[in-house]
């Protein structure tokens, strides 16, 4: 092997060496860019999920606040009247509303009225004997520290998760004095969920933590909170990525977990252009290992005819001796 032939290996060595190098580099770099970007995305779409809860839930308190402050509702509290039950209170409130529970409590704390309507099967139903701790003496839901006071979120029943909401009963003034309080409740169902999915355009699940079966991935991730506001997002394989954020019930307490599911777009494109930089660096590679090639090859012809001349030159000297000697009679 040539000098030169040694020195175009060492640098056809030293540029695959340097492609190698630029690669590992702009790997760590420019994936991890991508994956902080996903992982901002999931974020964002576990608080919008977060949100679309919470608009629910707000939802809910906008219809119990509208009948809790009315001159009738404020009358019903005291004189328990058959016509306001017949008017407001029938299956097609529950059904049009979208509500399984309405209660109403005076400020003693005793039931004025009552009714669990089962909105899977369009039939009332007892109201669950867990949701009744709720509602005793002096429990959170019926106490109110003014008129302004009202309360709501999520009450965990073995029954299912109850969104509720707590308002007292004023009149259509907003004057008191507080007469009761009017409670409104909706399950947390499949259908709900569903609703949920249909506004937020996400892929959304709910887990009670109190459930025995929750999945491996949840069970994981409940481990790594510190708090409830936290968000959390854990890779599940190289095409779903997830995001998660617990649910405080009204004590303060984590009783469910939000997890949304969403494919790895942001990744999938990191990998791409990845892709895309380490064909360029092989061009790029290619080209100069060609051009130095070719380089090679015109330094050969350049030293070439220089060589041939001076080999002309003496096979010409030869024949011009040989010529003399010949003429000479040697």
């Amino acid at each position: 092997m040539t000098l030169h032939q040694k020195a175009l290996l060492t640098i056809s060595v030293t540029i695959c060496c340097l492609i190698g190098l630029l690669y590992d580099i702009s790997r760590v770099i420019v994936l991890r860019g991508f994956i902080t970007l996903e992982e901002q995305e999931i974020r964002q779409r576990v608080a919008q999920a977060r949100s679309a809860l919470d608009d629910e839930i707000a939802g809910l308190m906008a219809i119990v606040t509208d009948w809790a402050i009315w001159d009738d509702s404020y009358a019903f509290v005291a004189d328990r009247n058959e016509a306001y039950i017949a008017s407001n209170l029938t299956d097609a409130t529950f059904i049009r509303q979208r509500l399984n529970l309405i209660m109403y409590v005076n400020a003693s704390a005793q039931i004025v009225f009552e009714k669990f309507f089962d909105l899977d099967n369009n039939m009332e139903i007892p109201v669950p004997g867990s949701f009744h701790v709720h509602v005793a003496a002096n429990a959170k839901l019926l106490r109110h520290a003014d008129i302004e006071s009202h309360l709501s979120g999520v009450v965990r029943l073995p029954e299912g998760i109850l969104l509720i909401a707590a308002c007292p009963i004023l009149t259509s003034m907003q004057a008191g004095p507080i007469r009761g309080t009017l409670l409104m409740g909706r399950y947390l169902t499949e259908t709900e969920i569903l609703q949920l999915i249909s506004t937020t355009h996400l892929t959304l699940s709910f887990f009670r933590l109190d459930d025995h079966e929750l999945p491996p991935d949840a069970v994981d991730t409940l481990k790594s909170f510190a708090s409830s506001r936290e968000i959390k997002s854990r890779e599940m394989d190289q095409q779903t990525i997830s995001g998660y954020a617990l649910v405080d019930d009204i004590y303060g307490v984590p009783s469910l977990m939000l997890r949304v599911n969403s494919p790895r777009n942001i990744y999938a494109q990191g990998q791409a252009s990845l892709r895309y930089f380490l064909i360029a660096l092989l061009i790029a590679g290619i080209s100069m290992g060609a051009a130095l090639y070719v380089q090679h090859q015109l330094l050969k012809r350049e030293r070439m005819p220089p060589i041939m001349s001076a080999y002309t030159g003496s096979h010409f000297c030869n024949e011009q001796i040989k010529l003399l000697l010949e003429q000479s009679g040697v």
